[in-house]
């Protein structure tokens, strides 16, 4: 006795292909995430790449991206941390020197901090490493 016909089998089957599809989806978004909080923490030592340039106007930074051939600018504050980055540093000694120069709240400080330095890190721009041999 066959009680499944084979319509019934393909909609089952597909209805597991699509559930197995989007557990593994998910499961590999969340592999993503962890590995970018594990490469930058304020345990991380950060330092400005070699294939850039930068020089200061005014109040601002200006990066050249050399292999890209981009610019970025970075406002005061930017400013300062593109100073700090010129020598390899944990990105918590970094924060505690903005922490130390500016009013700002330190976990403020730290979100500000790890948003810049992704950004930073996703354009090339430094080098990142989970160790002090940046």
């Amino acid at each position: 006795m066959n009680y499944w016909n084979q319509k019934e089998v393909i909609i089952v089957i597909v209805t597991l292909l699509v559930c197995d599809t989007l557990s593994f989806v998910s499961e590999l978004l969340l592999i993503e995430v962890s590995e970018l909080e594990k490469i930058l923490t304020t345990r991380s030592t950060v330092v400005a790449a070699k294939e850039q340039v930068s020089c200061n106007l005014a109040d601002e930074a200006v990066i050249l991206d050399l292999k890209a051939g981009v610019y970025y600018g970075l406002n005061a504050v930017g400013m300062r941390i593109w100073a700090l980055l010129q020598e390899p540093k944990t990105v918590s000694e970094i924060r505690a020197a903005i922490f130390g120069e500016y009013d700002v709240d330190v976990d403020r400080c730290q979100h500000d901090l790890l948003a810049l330095l992704r950004d930073l890190e996703a354009k090339k721009l430094i080098r990142v490493s989970d160790d002090a041999s940046a």
